[in-house]
This record gives structure tokens, C-alpha cells and sequence, in this order.
């Protein structure tokens, strides 16, 4: 059996607009404790954040961004969910059998999911507290749209909602 030993890092860019929709979106980077990303067959992909709500362990002046962000996030701001992995060397029988040295993953982080807001919310249980910010994909945007145009049918577009003749 073969194994590795990997560590990630996960993060949200969030591009929030302001409420009057006048001037340019303000960034903010949140840490991601956990993701779930659905890539399901005809189905739209979603993905699930929960993101950190306490202070840094390493410094405890740094409080989460998504205190600055709450009163202003709501649905349909643009995020980005990005990757950093690394290999920490460590590698199983089988992966030195084969010759793997670890060097597995990219360099840099890398995009693994784009598209809006969709819904937030808080969990609180006995043992944690969470925020949870739920995405789509950017796919949504075609079911938002239609391919009856002027452009794609000279002719009426109403014409297509008839049967048949």
C-alpha cells in the first residue's frame, strides 16, 4: 500500500461590492478550515466553505477577515477558491518502490473553484462554531440565459415555442 504525507492550504478571495454598486469591489482573502466541492453529473457545481472564525494561533492580534466581511456579504460576489499543496517527503513502500520523490503537486496555488455566492450562514453546536459560506459555480450563469435571440434566430423567436408542423 502506498502513501504520502501531503499539507494544505486552502483560501477564499472574496471581490465584495459595495451596496450602492457604485465604485470597485473590495478583496478580501479568508482562511477555509473545510470544503466540499460537488462536480456532479448534469447538475450545477456547488461547493461548501466553512471559514475561520477566531484569531490567528500564531498571532493572536489577527482576528478572521470574516469579521470585516459580515455585514457586507450577500449573494452573488464573485469568489475564488484557491489550493496551495505541498509534499512533506515522507513517502509510503509503494511510492519508493516506484521512485516517487514528492515533488507531486505545483509549485503554486492553484484555482480549484470559481463562481458566486449563494447563501451564508452560522452553525453553532456544542463543540464549534462555524460560518459557512455556500458557492456556485459560474456555470449558473447559463441557466440564466437563453439561446433564442434575434441573433441566433432571424426569424420570430416566438415562433419556437409552437409544435412542430
Amino acid at each position: 500500500m502506498g502513501w504520502s504525507a501531503d499539507a494544505f492550504q486552502l483560501w477564499l478571495v472574496l471581490d465584495v461590492l459595495p451596496y450602492s454598486g457604485v465604485g470597485p469591489p473590495e478583496r478580501f482573502t479568508l482562511d477555509v478550515v473545510r470544503c466540499s466541492a460537488s462536480w456532479a453529473v448534469n447538475a450545477l457545481p456547488h461547493c461548501t466553505l466553512e471559514v475561520a472564525l477566531g484569531r490567528r494561533a500564531d498571532n493572536v492580534n489577527l482576528a478572521s477577515s470574516v469579521h470585516q466581511l459580515v455585514s457586507s456579504l450577500r449573494r452573488k460576489q464573485k469568489a475564488y477558491v484557491f489550493l496551495q499543496a505541498r509534499s512533506l517527503g515522507l513517502i509510503g513502500l509503494l511510492g519508493a518502490t516506484l521512485g516517487l520523490s514528492g515533488g507531486l503537486w505545483p509549485n503554486n496555488a492553484f484555482l480549484i473553484f470559481e463562481g458566486y455566492t449563494s447563501g451564508i450562514g452560522y452553525r453553532r453546536s456544542s463543540t464549534s462554531a462555524d460560518y459557512v459560506i455556500h458557492l456556485e459555480h459560474w456555470l449558473a450563469d447559463l441557466t440564466r440565459s437563453s439561446a433564442i435571440s434575434a441573433l441566433s434566430v432571424p426569424s420570430n423567436p416566438a415562433a419556437l415555442i409552437f409544435n412542430a408542423l
